[in-house]
């Protein structure tokens, strides 16, 4: 993209010769003092992208960037680099080869370097406002954790005024030396309200670059806008043009329309909490780069949304204020300070489209709510009355941000792709009250001495054998001696982390065998669950879940807790479960060719029937056989049935209890290694296959029987399912499957045959 910029004003017709010679021969020296010309207000729109200075060393100030300088007009040599000098000096910032260009500086001790852009106002009348963007990019990193930029602006060119909001902090965590700043950047973007302009006047724009790193400024854009702020009248209508006035306390001029551009409405009255904040409909503040402000950063301003209330518009919500929203209509959000609140109360939708990034938030729906978006708290999540479904979106707290209220009833329900990420320094430690089905909330301290860094924590139900990339293998579900629940914990920058890790669970999550007075939390690291010592867990007598904690953890993939020695293997008795009908015991025991199960119940009610289900991966069951049920009883009820017909290999059993009116419930999960006297072999070839189809071989079926083949992924997708023909050989097209490894799974009535496939 080449720099575009309206014509500018130099000293000289000399300088204007000098300027089209440059652009087709070189890039040479301008004169200092030369400045952009501003010729109106509606529609000038000055940009910079420095590209015209190409991959060279060149002078500055330069033809090629009218109006830029540097402080006091001295002069000096951008050098062309991609990040790899470490050397004080001006550079001209871009990646090898790339046009793309950047204005950069590095420095050493204190020393600072300033770039300012002169604009001169030719339209004949005052300009009131600047609307400003840029890019703070990062060169080369050397030492410190940030490097910042200074943005003042004068119109004297004698005293500079800071401008805050444009300020920015080039915060990175990427180890030293040369970085692509085109890829770690800040984007900085503000209207300046405090430097009017008068009719033929010049203002200076100065970036001041505090830094020992390689830093840069690029993409620069400047518009000047006449933006009228109005505020409101204590007490009176917002939703009314006559409730509103330029000045606070005085009574000036009204707007004419809320749909005028450049218009920001601002609720700031200091009145308004006494008096209170009246909107009878609809405050549609549509204009253009128009919006409503609520708050003035100091006063506590509150206002509430209900019935057919609604703010159309962006609207910013500033410290101290605080909008109530109980009707479906959610405001478009602007930008929403660390110390506002949003209060998202029963009237309000379950699932919230609107903000990205919010300041307090709560949650007092008696609901399940959703962000459709990844979202950042900046300052406290409150779960008020509410479980917060993640979904796949991720949900971020920034350092110093809180969860607060948290109970079984009120956690953030990590159910799909969506993580919640938490900022912590060194020495720090945060609870984050996280489950699926049930509360399994998780807390992280950040060891002294620990790199800061982003913590990311997810759920999966039950617990497997074997993880590829913390995703599991279906085929090797766990079913004793564990809780049924996977965590996985993750940190943003690999290596410099030592964490306490605490793990929470109820009774409802553990399997048969799970002693919690004997129990650690277990790491799945370079393909096995490894093992510590053991302890009793600790039970909160608020939650009523117990938890346990494992210190010195410095690598990061999924964890569970379980008892000690492998998960899965038999230690110890069985403990109750309870389902509806208070299933006491559930025993699966293969018995030569055949699989044998027994459980009983201490008493039922409505109880019709149980369904017994057999799977071969854990996952999709089928009923294989019915047991009558006792109906309404209070005694012990002995049950069993035999499947005569078992899969080879493992598989999988649970019960389905169904009651009268069809409610049911299932059991848990019992796995059992069949050994069948009919058994069925399969072979694949050639495996690993590079072409477009595989031929299959069985062998074991009986004369005229036919066979079902699955197709999985390693995520456990069917992706092809079919119906086998008599004879025991046949072709399986492979051309439309991607690379990787696959599970050809072969069903039979003299059971089942699973055997891995490599595509290539």
């Amino acid at each position: 993209m080449k720099n575009a910029y309206l014509p500018f004003v130099c000293r000289s017709t000399r300088s204007l010769m000098a300027f089209a010679l440059g652009l087709v021969l070189a890039l040479v020296p301008l004169v200092a003092n030369s400045q952009v010309a501003i010729t109106s207000v509606n529609g000038f729109v000055y940009k910079q992208d420095f590209n015209s200075l190409a991959q060279a060393n060149v002078a500055f100030p330069n033809i090629a960037l009218p109006g830029w300088q540097l402080s006091g007009g001295a002069s000096t040599t951008l050098t062309a680099d991609d990040g790899s000098t470490d050397g004080s000096g001006y550079y001209n910032y871009g990646s090898t080869g790339s046009s793309d260009r950047s204005l950069g500086f590095q420095g050493t001790g204190n020393k600072a370097g300033d770039f300012r852009l002169a604009m001169k106002n030719t339209t004949g009348s005052p300009i009131k406002y600047f609307k400003i963007s840029y890019r703070a990019e990062v060169w080369r990193k050397t030492v410190g954790n940030s490097s910042p930029i200074d943005f003042s602006v004068s119109t004297d060119q004698s005293t500079f005024t800071n401008v805050d909001a444009l300020d920015a902090e080039t915060y990175i965590s990427d180890n030293g030396g040369a970085i692509n700043g085109n890829q770690r950047f800040v984007q900085k973007s503000f209207i300046i309200r405090n430097a009017p302009l008068a009719a033929n006047g010049t203002i200076w724009f100065n970036w001041t670059l505090h830094s020992k790193w390689g830093i840069s400024i690029d993409d620069v854009v400047i518009e000047p806008v006449n933006v009228v702020d109005f505020y409101n009248k204590a007490g009176e209508d917002l939703a009314l043009l006559t409730s509103w006035e330029t000045k606070l306390l005085g009574q000036t001029i009204q707007p004419l329309s809320f749909s005028d551009a450049d218009q920001v409405f601002r609720i700031e009255n200091p009145t308004a909490i006494t008096n209170g904040l009246t909107l009878s409909t609809h405050l549609p503040v549509t204009g253009v780069d128009s919006k409503l402000v609520i708050g003035d950063g100091t006063t506590r301003i509150q206002m509430t949304l209900a019935g057919g209330q609604t703010l159309k518009g962006t609207v910013d919500i500033l410290d101290h204020a605080t909008l109530i929203i109980n009707t479906p209509q959610v405001p478009v959000f602007g930008q929403l300070s660390s110390g506002s609140t949003v209060v998202f109360e029963k009237g309000a939708p379950s699932v919230i489209q609107e903000g990205t990034e919010f300041g307090r938030v709560i949650f007092n729906t008696a609901n399940t709510n959703k962000f459709s978006k990844k979202v950042k708290i900046k300052g406290q999540l409150t779960l008020q009355n509410s479980t917060l479904e993640l979904g796949d979106n991720d949900l971020e707290l920034a350092a110093g941000a809180t969860i607060v209220n948290s109970s079984p009833r009120n956690y953030i329900k990590v159910n799909g792709k969506g993580r919640v990420r938490k900022a912590l320094k060194a020495g720090e430690e945060a609870l984050l009250p996280v489950g699926n089905a049930t509360y399994n909330p998780v807390k992280i301290k950040l060891a002294s001495g620990s790199q800061e860094d982003v913590f990311s924590v997810g759920i999966m139900e039950g617990v497997y054998g074997t993880y590829t990339n913390d995703l599991p293998n279906p085929l090797t579900l766990l079913s004793e001696n564990l809780v049924s629940k996977t965590w996985v914990v993750s940190e943003d920058v690999k290596g410099g982390s030592d964490i306490t890790l605490t793990l929470s669970w109820s009774a409802l999550d553990v399997l048969p065998g799970f002693n919690k007075l004997n129990c650690h939390i277990k790491h799945y690291e370079n393909g096995v669950w490894d093992t510590v010592e053991s302890t009793a867990a600790l039970l909160d007598p608020i939650s009523l879940t117990y938890s346990v904690s494992r210190s010195g953890i410095k690598s990061f993939s999924p964890f569970t807790v379980a008892n000690r020695g492998e998960p899965g293997t038999i230690i110890g008795g069985p403990e109750p479960f309870v389902l509806p009908v208070e299933l006491i015991n559930f025993l699966v025991k293969a018995k030569a060719n055949t699989v044998a199960l027994t459980w009983a119940t201490a008493s039922e009610k409505d109880n019709d029937y149980f369904a017994v289900e057999r799977s071969i991966d854990g996952k999709n069951f089928t009923e294989v056989g019915q047991v009558k049920g006792n109906g309404t009883s209070q005694v012990r009820n002995e049950y069993s049935f035999t499947d005569y017909h078992p899969m080879a290999g493992t598989s999988y059993y649970r019960l389905r209890q169904v009651d009268f009116d069809g409610q049911h419930e299932y059991s848990p999960v019992r796995s059992v290694n069949a050994q069948n006297s009919q058994v069925v072999s399969l072979s694949l070839y050639p495996n690993p296959t590079q072409g477009t189809e595989v031929t299959w071989q069985m062998q074991g079926l009986a004369p005229g029987e036919e066979a079902t083949v699955i197709l999985t992924d390693i995520t456990g997708r069917n992706v092809l399912q079919r119906t086998l023909p008599t004879g025991g050989t046949g072709v399986l097209a492979t051309a439309g499957l991607k690379a990787g490894t696959y599970l050809v799974t072969v069903h039979s009535r003299a059971g089942a045959k699973t055997q891995r496939l490599v595509v290539r």
